[in-house]
């Protein structure tokens, strides 16, 4: 649960399947109310053969000297036995 004053970042689960452009649209939205909060976000897939694991994150580019969003999908999706990554504010994976 968000709050007018949240941590400094949030990670959660939304249900939109493989649905990238989805999964996007929620950062967004969640960016906009809370621009100073740092966000990943997954879902999975299991209609697939092989489950999969979608992540998402976004950070803004004031924590960036702090976290990056490249480095920390990327360190997600290792444990899940995938790969990614991206620029400094934004990028998404695949475990």
């Amino acid at each position: 649960q968000l709050t007018a004053t949240p941590a400094a970042f949030h990670v959660g689960k939304l249900e939109v399947e493989s649905d990238e452009s989805a999964l996007r649209k929620a950062i967004t939205l969640i960016t906009e109310k809370f621009p100073q909060l740092a966000i990943l976000m997954f879902s999975s897939d299991p209609s697939e053969k092989v489950k999969k694991l979608l992540i998402c994150s976004n950070v803004p580019k004031e924590l960036t000297t702090k976290l990056k969003a490249g480095e920390w999908v990327k360190e997600v999706a290792l444990v899940c036995g995938g790969k990614g990554g991206g620029k400094p504010e934004l990028a998404n994976a695949y475990g």
